[in-house]
């Protein structure tokens, strides 16, 4: 499917104009029907200078309202960032364990903190059983592809089919693409903060 297409200003102008001038066509009628002749070219031009100058003052506003619930929207993803960031590497992993549990997945397990060799979470689902490494790093820290190796090493070692990498931060290129090749499912810092957003409505 492809990408949507990102409107101008133009388009939203245009509609806009188009929407108002509908809505007004019927005191526009009204004036040709119930107006003296000689005050009609007057109405007339007021109502032009209305369909010309009230899209622009319902665009100024709408864009304003767009523009506040971005920010708005940015500040939460924020805050939620900040809050996991806060946490130890242990309560973080605790918090993934539990949003994973959350979104039904049975039998959710940490791995010893000592030679877990390349897993922190064991769990399952219908028909799978995952290792999930869980990394908390900062937001400009990249996982490279030598963490995804050995995620793929725990997963022989578990004997799971599923792969799950999770952290704050985000991937190298070179990550993306061996999880790609190793259908690793790759969560980064944005996608983790979605996720309990969902999980906490």
């Amino acid at each position: 499917m492809g990408r949507r297409k990102k409107w101008t200003f133009s388009a939203w102008y245009s509609t806009a104009v188009t929407i108002t001038m509908f809505l007004l066509i019927i005191p526009f009628i009204s004036i040709l029907i119930y107006f003296p002749v000689e005050y009609q070219g007057y109405y007339f031009l007021t109502w032009l200078i209305l369909s010309f100058f009230l899209p622009l003052v319902l665009l100024y506003y709408w864009r304003r309202f767009r523009e506040n619930r971005s920010i708005i929207r940015k500040s939460v993803i924020k805050d939620y960032r900040n809050s996991l960031q806060d946490l130890s590497p242990y309560e973080f992993e605790d918090a993934i364990a539990m949003l994973f549990k959350s979104q039904g997945y049975r039998n959710v397990k940490k791995t010893p903190s000592s030679r877990d060799y390349g897993a922190d979470i064991i769990m399952e689902d219908k028909k799978t059983k995952y290792v999930v490494e869980v990394k908390k790093y900062a937001k400009n820290n990249l996982v490279g592809r030598p963490l995804l190796q050995k995620l793929q090493g725990a997963s022989d070692y578990y004997r799971a089919t599923g792969m799950k990498f999770v952290t704050l931060g985000y991937y190298s290129n070179e990550a993306v693409n061996y999880a790609k090749k190793s259908n690793i499912h790759l969560i980064d810092g944005d996608e983790l903060v979605s996720m309990f957003k969902k999980v906490l409505k």
